[in-house]
C-alpha cells in the first residue's frame, strides 16, 4: 500500500529527528526553552506532548509567537543527553499536569458523584468523578480518570496497586 502524497506531505512536516541531533536548554527570561536542532538555534520554543497518556514521550516543538509552526518532533525524548532531557522535564512537569494516583484511600458516593480520596505523586488530593464513563482503562493495565473538572489522574499500573486500593478501585469499575 503507498503512502497518498497528503500523508507524505504531513510526516514531512512532523521533521522527525533524532535525540542526537537537539539539545534543549532553559530560556529564563521567556519561560520557555531554546533548543538547538543540528546546529540550528531557536529560542522562545514550548514544547508539546500530543498523546501524554497513550504516547508520552513523544514531544512536538513548537515556538510560542508561531503556535502554527511545529519546529521538530522527538520520538522519545528519554533518550536526549541528561541535561537536554532534565531542561524538558522540568518544564514539562510544569505545563503537564497529570498526577500519578499511588494508593486509593477512599471512593464515597455522594448524591450524584464519587468522592475520590488518593495518594499521588504529587501529594493527597481529593476530587470528584460522575460514574463510570469518567473512567478509562488501557490494554497495559493504565487506568486514567477525568474529574469533575476535567483534570485527569493516572493509574500506571493496576496490579501495582496495594489490596485496599485495588478493593477501592473496583467499586467503580
Amino acid at each position: 500500500m503507498e503512502l497518498s502524497d497528503s500523508i507524505k506531505d504531513y510526516i514531512k512536516r512532523l521533521n522527525i529527528i533524532e535525540p542526537e541531533d537537539l539539545r534543549v536548554r532553559e530560556d529564563r527570561r521567556r519561560n520557555s526553552l531554546e533548543i538547538n536542532v543540528r546546529g540550528k538555534v531557536y529560542r522562545n520554543v514550548i514544547p508539546k506532548k500530543p498523546f501524554p497518556l497513550t504516547n508520552p514521550q513523544l514531544v512536538i516543538f513548537t515556538q510560542k509567537d508561531n503556535p502554527n509552526g511545529d519546529i521538530c518532533t522527538l520520538r522519545d525524548y528519554r533518550l536526549l543527553d541528561a541535561e537536554s532531557k532534565r531542561c524538558l522535564e522540568k518544564y514539562l512537569s510544569k505545563v503537564c499536569f497529570i498526577p500519578v494516583i499511588e494508593r486509593i484511600q477512599s471512593i464515597r458516593y455522594k448524591g450524584e458523584v464519587y468522592e475520590w480520596r488518593v495518594e499521588t505523586n504529587r501529594g493527597l488530593r481529593v476530587f470528584h468523578t460522575r460514574g463510570r464513563r469518567s473512567i478509562y482503562r488501557f490494554e497495559e493495565g493504565k487506568v486514567s480518570i477525568t474529574d469533575t473538572n476535567d483534570n485527569i489522574y493516572l493509574i500506571t499500573d493496576v496490579s501495582k496497586l496495594d489490596r485496599k486500593s485495588w478493593v477501592e478501585l473496583e467499586k467503580v469499575l
